[in-house]
């Protein structure tokens, strides 16, 4: 399959965007998950009759930081106006420097537009997408892991405090 190196950046860019909206997906579940649990233990003081007050407050820290790292990681990271009004006149893909162009200047870019403009201006977005990408997926994997870590310190101080 031969196909030129804009083509093939323009399908790293495709897939890049397809791995940003199931990391946003998977976020947003274990966000309204933790928030279930959330609201489930802030509401059930008779199911914790027992339990050991510091880990169950132990566990709701964890669980309110697994909260932020999933709230975190779905936050739009749209990047800071200066910078995108620096860059606008070299980059023509991300809608935060596009919305910066006039319509007739855009279009007088365009159409001067080489191949190798294409493939410098993909590489720049798929430097950046990746680097997105990346603290994303390090963001729900905390999140996994803490909401995983509260649940199991939960478990420990309720079953605790069915002895005494």
């Amino acid at each position: 399959m031969d196909s030129s190196p804009a083509e093939f950046a323009w399908r790293v860019h495709t897939a890049l965007e397809s791995w940003t909206a199931k990391v946003d997906m998977k976020a947003s579940i274990m966000l309204a998950f933790q928030g279930g649990v959330l609201i489930f233990v802030s509401t059930s003081p008779p199911a914790l009759v027992g339990a050991r007050p510091g880990a169950v407050a132990g566990a709701m820290v964890l669980l309110l930081t697994a909260m932020g790292f999933a709230a975190t990681a779905i936050l739009p990271a749209l990047g800071a106006v200066r910078r995108h009004r620096r860059e606008c006149g070299q980059h023509w893909i991300y809608f935060g420097h596009l919305r910066l162009w006039q319509p007739v200047a855009l279009e007088s870019r365009l159409a001067v537009l080489t191949e190798r403009d294409e493939v410098r201006a993909l590489s720049t977005q798929l430097i950046r997408m990746s680097r997105l990408n990346w603290r994303k997926h390090r963001l729900l994997q905390g999140s996994v892991l803490l909401t995983l870590l509260a649940m199991l310190v939960m478990l420990v101080a309720v079953t605790a405090g069915w002895g005494r």
